[in-house]
This record gives structure tokens, C-alpha cells and sequence, in this order.
């Protein structure tokens, strides 16, 4: 029983601090990202063109593309809350002018429609149109329940993946996102750029402390009981 007990606390206590480092280990991650912003964000807007934008370089720059919208090829993104009602993020590519590349353009947050059968109206400016926003590397790792990958013609997708999208089209395509700012026209949505300040940042750190403080706790609860219990022990030896 009490090897039991040592077993159990010895992996509460690594799980807890597993937990704190893990905390500590994402906040250092976006204040990497948070000064990489800071950094990127005060250099001039990039045109997105022809050729093709290395992710190292560029993501996090406030960008500029003019191009046509191919609607028929856009994806609405899954389970996306805003304001507490679920919906969608409307992903369109815009075929940049001048050339054969493409860019996706995250044009915002749509409500879901009357019934998940009936997608919303997502409706795009016809001809040349200039959007505004930031770039961004789309995730390559994330939690997924779909069984199978989207096929060609799926209009809803559970995740963004970027690289899977490619393969179903045969257009030149972009790394990063452009994430449409809320001044830029072009036939956005409900939508604002990440908001990467110190609180976010901040937010793990107290986390961590958190899990730590837990692991504290822990280690005093179980200090007091071993004491109590050699305390105990010794008291019932001299009553013998």
C-alpha cells in the first residue's frame, strides 16, 4: 500500500511540474513571437507578387495583395467561436495579379447558418480588389477528429491545412495566410488581427506558478503525513 502511495505521488509531482515547465516553455515561445511582431510589425507593408515568400522572413509582416478572388476554390473553417457563437473562418485565395501565384486570404468570421446543413452567404467583390493585413504561418500540428483528409469539392474543413490544400489545387500558392486587417475593404468579414502583447505572454507565466504552487502543496501535505505518521510510530514503540 505505501509503495503504492510513493508511486502515486512521485508521478503527480512529475506530472505537476511537467505541467509548470511546459507553461513556462509556451511563454517563452510567444515572447519569441511577441518581439519577432514587435520587430516585423514596424517594417513597411510587403507586396505580396510572384514570387514565393519564405515563412522565416515574412511571417508576422503586414503585407499588401491586389488580385481577383476565386471564390470557387475557398474553405470556411470549422467551430470557430466569436463573442461566445460558434461559426466560421472564411478562407478565399486570391490569384495575385500579374502572375500565377496565389494566396489564401483568412477574410474573417462568419455566424453558422440557419441549420448546419445550410452554409452562410460569403460573398466576394468581383474583379481586381487590394487587401491589407498580416502574414502568417498556418499550424502544421493540430488536434483533428476527421478520419479521412478533406476531399476536393469539401466546402467546410475541421482545420486549415495548408499543405494538404495545395495538393488538391494546381495553382501556385503562398506558405502563409494573409490575415485580412479590419481597415482593408476587399470583402472581409468580422475580424481583427491577433493581439500578441504581454498578457499573452504573461498568462502562462502565471500558469506555471500555478502548477508549481500545486506541486508545493502537494509536497507539504505529503511531508506532514510522513512526519505524523514516524511521529506515531515512535510514540507506539515506547508504549510497548
Amino acid at each position: 500500500m505505501r509503495a503504492l502511495v510513493a508511486v502515486g505521488f512521485v508521478a503527480a509531482m512529475a506530472a505537476l511540474v511537467s505541467l509548470g515547465m511546459w507553461q513556462l516553455e509556451r511563454g517563452r515561445e510567444k515572447a519569441e513571437i511577441t518581439a519577432a511582431l514587435a520587430a516585423r510589425g514596424a517594417e513597411p507593408a510587403v507586396r505580396i507578387g510572384a514570387g514565393r515568400l519564405d515563412p522565416a522572413e515574412y511571417e508576422y509582416r503586414l503585407a499588401i495583395a491586389t488580385g481577383t478572388w476565386r471564390v470557387e476554390d475557398q474553405v470556411l473553417i470549422d467551430n470557430q467561436v466569436r463573442n461566445g457563437r460558434p461559426g466560421y473562418r472564411v478562407i478565399t485565395p486570391l490569384a495575385i495579379a500579374g502572375g500565377d501565384m496565389h494566396v489564401l486570404v483568412d477574410r474573417g468570421w462568419v455566424p453558422w447558418g440557419a441549420s448546419r446543413d445550410a452554409l452562410p452567404a460569403t460573398p466576394a467583390p468581383a474583379g481586381e480588389v487590394t487587401v491589407e493585413g498580416m502574414l502568417k504561418q498556418p499550424a502544421a500540428d493540430f488536434y483533428t477528429l476527421e478520419k479521412e483528409k478533406p476531399a476536393a469539392g469539401s466546402a467546410v474543413w475541421q482545420n486549415l491545412d495548408i499543405a494538404h490544400y495545395r495538393d488538391l489545387k494546381e495553382f501556385a500558392l503562398q506558405d502563409l495566410v494573409l490575415l485580412m486587417s479590419p481597415e482593408s475593404a476587399g470583402g472581409g468579414f468580422a475580424r481583427e488581427l491577433p493581439a500578441y502583447d504581454d498578457d499573452w505572454v504573461e498568462r502562462h507565466r502565471a500558469y506555471a506558478l500555478q502548477w508549481f504552487g500545486l506541486a508545493a502543496v502537494l509536497l507539504i501535505i505529503v511531508s506532514v503525513l510522513t512526519v505524523r505518521a514516524l511521529l506515531g510510530r515512535k510514540q507506539g514503540r515506547r508504549s510497548q
